[in-house]
């Protein structure tokens, strides 16, 4: 299979492309760089093979092909296009279109095109003008719809990166809209930042306890718990006296559909959720990352977030996605005790490396914390929502 057709001048960096599949820019440029660092008739690579050819010393054709294709076959449609003499960007991508139709090669007689009578020729030239006019209109389309994507992408992109980042568990916004006349939520919040060596340079787990009723008959609502964390505060309009026997009471009327406090506390993690094993060397003039990622406790829809602005070259060993200047690895889920390993590629030349990386997940709360019964008027009920929220506000791994 063809992946690609590229065709580069060193002398005046002009340059066009042709795939069979979008590809991300940074991907193009990668490829780019990594012919121009070989220039060797035929290139052979872990996963596939480039095969190019001069159209001077300054100017090659190239093609981007599997292992499994001919090197000759694809020879011969670049050699076709070195000899029909075509040294126009424009003809040269129309070739490209050509040999990538549909996925099949196909062979223009591009010598009897070039032997026509003078009436032929002007027919194909005309036919070739059309085609150029077709072509820019084609191109035309293209980028406004890419540009049109491109903002839907954005927006997309936005609310997905938001529902991400939020927890697996009930988010606030649900605690508003739930069914139940009686809502006790707990809400963790993470901060937490390591160094690539794992030294802990912030490790903060803020947890408030709150009660949100919607029914004025829940005004005087206990609630017994039990697994509280050390050193928790308790609001102070809650009944002292009830407190000693694990009930939570405030003393005046609750006020329907107002968050009411009852408890906050200040932890941090006996062992942090995610830790990093990071090695680095160099390799054909481009750094190699090699980032294990292991987990203490079972994790979610891990995400790891880092900035390409300043980076060449990159080419990255996993699952990703880019969005602007911001490379996001979608790690999936990791059992406890297992890794996840990513190798990450790029130019030793950079005057900055991946770091720092940005990571969201989900995983259990930190309290224990549990809601034993409730009562209303002394009568125990059972028609209330106890929903956890836990949530990374940053957990960011430095150099």
């Amino acid at each position: 299979m063809i992946y690609s057709l590229f065709s580069v001048d060193i002398e005046n960096n002009k340059k066009i492309f042709r795939s069979t599949k979008p590809q991300s820019i940074s991907k193009i440029n990668y490829i780019f760089s990594e012919f121009i660092s070989s220039l060797q008739h035929v290139i052979y690579k872990d996963l596939y093979n480039y095969v190019s050819i001069g159209l001077s010393n300054t100017m090659f054709i190239v093609a981007q092909i599997s292992k499994d294709h001919s090197i000759s076959e694809v020879n011969d449609y670049l050699e076709k296009i070195r000899t029909s003499g075509v040294d126009d960007l424009f003809d040269i991508l129309i070739s490209f279109d050509n040999i990538l139709y549909n996925g099949y090669a196909i062979n223009d007689d591009i010598q009897m095109i070039k032997s026509m009578d003078s009436q032929d020729e002007k027919i194909h030239e005309l036919m070739l003008e059309h085609r150029k006019q077709e072509r820019k209109e084609l191109e035309k389309e293209y980028k406004r719809q890419r540009n049109q994507d491109k903002l839907i992408e954005k927006i997309l992109t936005k609310e997905k990166f938001k529902n991400t980042f939020d927890s697996f568990n009930e988010p606030v916004s649900k605690i508003l809209t739930s069914d139940k006349p009686v809502i006790i939520s707990l809400k963790e919040t993470v901060d937490c930042t390591i160094s690539s060596e794992n030294f802990i340079k912030e490790n903060s787990v803020k947890g408030e306890l709150n009660l949100t009723i919607t029914d004025e008959y829940y005004q005087n609502i206990k609630i017994m718990y039990c697994n509280i964390i050390e050193n928790a505060k308790f609001s102070p309009f809650l009944d002292k006296e009830l407190l000693k026997e694990k009930i939570l009471k405030v003393n005046k009327n609750v006020q329907t559909n107002k968050k009411v406090p009852l408890v906050k506390y200040t932890t941090k993690h006996s062992q942090l959720p995610i830790s990093i094993d990071c090695w680095s060397s160099n390799e054909d003039g481009q750094k190699v990352d090699s980032l294990t990622f292991t987990a203490s406790k079972d994790i979610k829809n891990l995400y790891i977030q880092f900035n390409t602005k300043k980076l060449t070259r990159l080419e990255i060993d996993g699952r990703y996605d880019e969005i602007n200047d911001e490379i996001r690895l979608n790690c999936g889920t990791i059992k406890k005790d297992d890794s996840i390993m990513y190798e990450i590629k790029h130019s030793e030349r950079d005057p900055s490396g991946i770091f720092p990386l940005s990571l969201s997940f989900e995983t259990d709360m930190v309290s224990n914390l549990k809601i034993t019964k409730v009562f209303s008027k002394d009568d125990q009920i059972d028609d209330f929502d106890f929903i956890k929220d836990f949530t990374i506000n940053s957990y960011i791994i430095e150099e």
